[in-house]
């Protein structure tokens, strides 16, 4: 059973105390810190009338069917919003400055790159009523011009997305409710820093070396994590909800050279097997051509190459739509 920010909270304040007396206790911090960069942000309960759809393009979507049958998570180094990860509330600056004791165990380049997206991963979804798995302007901006898919998922319950919040860059129209969530927010990563910092300095000498770099490393994940679900408010209209994951292994990194002339980073996420549950829509992009063709070769695919239910439908797309020259 997934425990609770508090709750894990408490673990390690226990262990603050305790530790002195009894330092095996300081062997379970990696797997506390774990445990909380799975819950990097604003714990939502989500809504099952919610849709999750992600829009792909039609040459990862076979890639995914044929081969490699995990979602995608690109690093957001190549955002196309230019301050992807640069929105931060006021009430943040102080969490840095409570924080810089970090970087003593960090490298400069460690901090560099999460701050600049090159270690935090993610995919998007688009939310909102049905009908926004076929829609004609989220064709046009994310789904190669027509010429991809779109996968409504079905909600599962060990998954977890997280909603993006949306913020003018002077932090001049939020609302009450939102300088509460990013006040809370700032609150909590506070007292989470002062907590590692005390138990950083408690570690006994034999420890303070390996465990303090890894307590920064997990520490700093939430953090920077935290950097990449705040976007600029003229993309609100998206409701965007975001899978995160911050400082994969070297050997988990894949390179993708299809579009763009662009490389893009990326790693692989949650199984298309265990996204595509009852009830969840693949269709077929509008401008593929053939696409009659098209969906009969991927529901081929899904019978013969995944375990996906049944329920699962996969239809061509009904939007009546011209392609940009």
């Amino acid at each position: 059973m997934t425990k609770s920010l508090d709750e894990l909270t408490e673990e390690l304040n226990l262990i603050c105390e305790l530790g002195r007396d009894q330092p095996n206790r300081f062997l379970t911090v990696p797997d506390i810190l774990n445990q909380y960069s799975e819950l990097i942000l604003y714990e939502d309960e989500l809504d099952n009338e919610v849709n999750m759809v992600h829009y792909t393009t039609w040459k990862n979507a076979l890639h995914m069917f044929e081969s490699s049958p995990n979602l995608r998570m690109y690093s957001y180094e190549q955002s196309n919003d230019p301050v992807e990860g640069k929105i931060i509330p006021p009430e943040w600056q102080e969490v840095e400055e409570t924080a810089n004791w970090l970087e003593h165990f960090l490298e400069p380049w460690q901090i560099e790159e999460m701050k600049l997206g090159g270690t935090t991963y993610g995919c998007s979804f688009s939310s909102g009523a049905n009908g926004v798995e076929d829609d004609s302007a989220y064709w046009r901006l994310y789904g190669n011009d027509g010429q991809g898919c779109s996968l409504k998922i079905a909600l599962q319950s060990d998954i977890q997305f997280y909603r993006v919040r949306y913020r003018d860059k002077g932090f001049r129209e939020r609302t009450c409710k939102q300088k509460e969530e990013d006040e809370q927010v700032a609150d909590y990563l506070k007292n989470l820093f002062k907590v590692g910092k005390e138990l950083v300095d408690g570690l006994p000498d034999e420890y303070k070396s390996s465990i303090g770099e890894q307590v920064a490393l997990k520490l700093s994940k939430v953090m920077y994590g935290y950097y990449h679900l705040i976007k600029d408010i003229a993309y609100e209209n998206e409701e965007e909800w975001r899978m995160i994951k911050v400082w994969s292994k070297p050997d988990e990194v894949k390179f993708d050279t299809s579009s763009d002339f662009l490389v893009k980073r990326y790693v692989e996420g949650p199984s298309l097997d265990k996204l595509l549950g009852s009830n969840a829509v693949i269709t077929i992009g509008p401008t593929v051509p053939n696409s009659r063709a098209a969906r009969a070769y991927i529901k081929h695919l899904a019978t013969t190459k995944h375990d996906i239910d049944n329920a699962v439908t996969i239809k061509n797309s009904d939007e009546h739509y011209r392609q940009m020259m």
